[in-house]
């Protein structure tokens, strides 16, 4: 067996994503970390996952060098008060340090090579919950241990964001790290850590801090907060001038291994009307520095300097349009700097790429930012679904593309974006689903005439061409009102979307934001928000609490559903005939919810399972009726604990 597909989101924290000189991608999923390799050979896809932490995973970093090496190792920071080193062992990333003296969870975390005389020595900062930041040591390989060299104790304060730096012509390293008084603390990680500035002037938390060694004496050290502003801060040698009475600059200056250093504001951007979570330098930027900044209102911009007047100003904006989601939480430049990868607060990846200096949209990964609860193959395996408690629904197809014999697995379309947490589905044939959430209903969707043809086109899928044909009558698409759950279908002609599902006369605006699209590419997140929703063709009511488990049979023409049940009368099995959406049974045998269920390969049985403990087998008798053919009860049952799932 070999994994050709990974599917996962990115958690929803701004310090978990780190993109390597190696070409590798780094970032946090719930408790694991993603190996993601964005584009070469066997590229576009997760390469591996990694599982040790118990808890969700807040910050990824790759263990940097001052020279250009490739990076071998990275380091993780959880929720679990824990922060491990993983190491590229034969191929593979072997948890090979666990860092546990923190009491509280680990929010930041970074870590360099040592410059000197062993290249393997490592330094590491660790910022947790608990008011406290610890500095540990490896002196040699990934054989030796890590040792706590050093605690900075904030007493009741709280650090965001740390970075090692380290100054041209010094060998020892620099702690950068913001807190919550809004300022920026630089301490000397010598023999012993002693404290050298604190810069101020920002009016709300620093979020993120990123350092830049030009190479001809001039440093920069960025910073962005709350306050939606980023402020950068010049590091040069510094100079003792004659007082000439001029005005200056006010700078603070400190000292390194005998050298003395300024500190003074450059400049202060604004540009941005979020929070800005993201920023880095465009890596091997030469002469001319260029930064990146990313912010929740959802816009990516880069800054440079003017080449006469040296003013900051903004060369290239980019961002997202349509859906009704947050902006950024992070940004990563390729190691080339023409490729730009941001994750988003929907957990999604959004990747610009670099064409004769224009950034234009790319293919990348995405995923469910919050639980897998249940998926399905389609009859004929054309292609997957899955749902989730992060409230869509999706549909998974590899791409074919048949210039290049290339395939891989991405997301083609998000059926269902809803306002409720997803429990369920069951998939029917004709490119349909019927699904079930945290409501009483449940909701039957088909694809609309636009979906089918991106299908086609993308995973070369044979679609019947009754299906593709369609008539005005058919929907092209589908689209969510404001304030409403249900998929409202979209026809190619106005007139028939008006006709069928009239706007309310006070609306002075339409709220259709579907546009029809023929991709020659998976879409993006934006798209797959606004433009690959199926509309909703029926609901099914009846049930007195919420959908909890669905089943369809192999040929589609039934449909059983339960619901959440602390008694017998509420956990009944209901069935539904597809052709008119009715309820032609209600089948009896549980005490409690009942937690899945399945039809056997050739519809004559129907095994369910519930968190009572028991299983009920419901045979199809005369006239299609099914009735209880066998059960467990105490003295049977094998099981003392809740059966969750079943299978044929």
């Amino acid at each position: 067996l070999e994994t050709c597909y990974i599917s996962s989101g990115c958690n929803r924290t701004p310090l978990c994503m780190d993109w390597g000189k190696n070409n590798l991608v780094c970032y946090g999923s719930r408790n694991a970390i993603n190996i993601y390799k964005p584009e070469g050979e066997s590229g576009r896809r997760v390469l591996k996952t990694l599982s040790s932490h118990r808890d969700r995973v807040n910050s990824v970093r790759w263990i940097r060098s001052t020279t250009k090496i490739y990076e071998t190792e990275l380091v993780t920071a959880s929720t679990d008060h824990t922060a491990i080193v993983w190491t590229l062992i034969e191929g593979d990333f072997l948890p090979q340090a666990h860092l546990t003296e923190h009491f509280g969870p680990i929010n930041a975390i970074d870590a360099i090579y040592r410059k000197g005389s062993d290249p393997k020595s490592v330094i590491l900062v660790s910022a947790s919950g608990d008011s406290s930041l610890k500095i540990w040591e490896r002196n040699g390989d990934h054989t030796q241990k890590f040792n706590c060299i050093e605690t900075i104790s904030l007493k009741t304060g709280l650090c965001f964001c740390v970075q090692i730096i380290v100054l041209s012509e010094v060998e020892t390293p620099i702690l950068a790290f913001a807190t919550d008084t809004c300022q920026i603390h630089l301490y000397l990680l010598g023999d012993h850590c002693t404290k050298l500035i604190s810069l101020s002037g920002h009016e709300d938390w620093v979020r993120a801090i990123d350092f830049t060694n030009l190479g001809n004496g001039n440093m920069f050290l960025a910073t962005s907060s709350q306050d939606t502003t980023v402020r950068l801060w010049k590091i040069s040698e510094s100079y003792d001038e004659p007082d000439d009475g001029s005005f200056k600059l006010s700078k603070v200056e400190f000292n390194v291994d005998g050298i003395k250093f300024s500190v003074g504001l450059e400049s202060v951007l604004c540009g941005h009307e979020g929070w800005v979570y993201g920023l880095q330098w465009v890596p091997e930027s030469g002469n001319t520095p260029t930064l990146m900044t990313a912010s929740l209102d959802r816009t990516i911009i880069l800054w440079s300097p003017h080449p006469e007047s040296g003013v900051w100003l903004e060369r290239v904006r980019m961002g997202e349009l349509g859906g009704n989601t947050l902006g950024y939480f992070g940004c990563k430049f390729s190691p080339s700097g023409e490729q730009i990868l941001a994750h988003s607060y929907q957990g999604s990846f959004h990747m610009w790429i670099n064409e004769e200096g224009q950034w234009k949209p790319g293919v990348t990964i995405g995923g469910h930012f919050d639980s897998v609860v249940d998926l399905g193959w389609e009859k004929q395996g054309r292609y997957l679904l899955s749902t989730g408690l992060d409230q869509s629904t999706r549909l998974h197809a590899p791409w074919v593309q048949e210039s290049t014999d290339e395939w891989s697995w991405h997301e083609m379309s998000r059926p269902q974006v809803h306002g409720y947490a997803m429990n369920c589905l069951a998939i029917l044939p004709n490119f349909s689903f019927v699904s079930g959430a945290e409501e009483k209903v449940a909701r039957a969707f088909k694809a609309p005439r636009n979906t089918l043809e991106n299908l086609s086109f993308l995973s070369n899928v044979h679609i019947e061409e009754l299906l593709l044909e369609g008539s005005v009558t058919e929907p092209t698409g589908a689209a969510v009102p404001a304030l409403g759950l249900s998929n409202k279908a979209v026809y190619s002609d106005k007139e028939a979307t008006a006709r069928l599902h009239p706007d309310n006369p006070k609306d002075e605006y339409s709220e259709t934001y579907f546009v029809a699209q023929h991709f020659k590419e998976p879409a993006n997140e934006d798209a797959l928000l606004q433009n690959t929703l199926w509309p909703e063709v029926m609901k099914l009511y009846g049930h007195g609490y919420e959908v909890f488990s669905l089943a369809a049979t192999h040929k589609g023409d039934l449909i059983a559903s339960s619901c959440k049940a602390t008694s017998m009368e509420h956990a009944k099995i209901f069935l539904w005939d597809t052709n008119t959406w009715e309820k032609c049974d209600e089948l009896a045998g549980h005490q409690l919810t009942i937690t899945q269920m399945a039809f056997s390969p050739n519809d004559f049985y129907l095994l369910s399972v519930s968190r009572d403990r028991k299983w009920c087998l419901f045979e199809k008798q005369e006239f299609g009726k099914y009735f209880l053919k066998a059960t467990t009860d105490k003295a049977t049952g094998i099981h003392s604990r809740i059966i969750w799932a079943c299978a044929w």
